[in-house]
């Protein structure tokens, strides 16, 4: 009976130091933000997509490639993965600083009837590889 005991006791303590031990490497990943902003260009639905943000774990020149997806119950990709949604990230004095932009139709950011939702999934890497995921930005696109 003491031999379950202790054992109950082991596990709960290494699924305790499992679970407190990955906050602190989850908080230190970074944030992203997410803009998009209508341009009013050339008479069409065109908007200024940019991702901004602060990743301690990137370094000056390594990849940087931002993805967009619908916010539904499926999320689907609409945009980016290659192009002018990668890039690089900045080098110093900046290191860590996330930051790409461009420009889209309003028919790439148009996810579904009604409002849309749209948020950003940024890769960084390698060496390293994180995914961080942005805020969700509410339109009619």
């Amino acid at each position: 009976m003491n031999i379950r005991r202790a054992l109950a006791g082991l596990m709960l303590a290494g699924a305790l130091a499992t679970t407190l031990g990955a906050a602190p490497a989850t908080a230190a990943a970074g944030s992203v933000h997410l803009a998009i902003e209508a341009t009013g260009q050339g008479g069409y639905r065109a908007y200024f997509v940019s991702v901004t943000g602060f990743a301690p774990v990137a370094t000056a020149g390594q990849g940087v490639c931002v993805n967009l997806y619908g916010d539904d119950y499926l999320d689907h990709h609409l945009f980016g993965g290659f192009g002018v949604a990668c890039g690089q990230t900045l080098s110093n004095p900046s290191p860590g600083r996330v930051s790409i932009s461009f420009y889209l139709d309003g028919n790439t950011l148009d996810e579904d009837w009604g409002g849309d939702e749209v948020f950003a999934k940024v890769d960084i890497g390698p060496p390293s590889s994180v995914r961080l995921t942005s805020n969700v930005v509410h339109g009619d696109y």
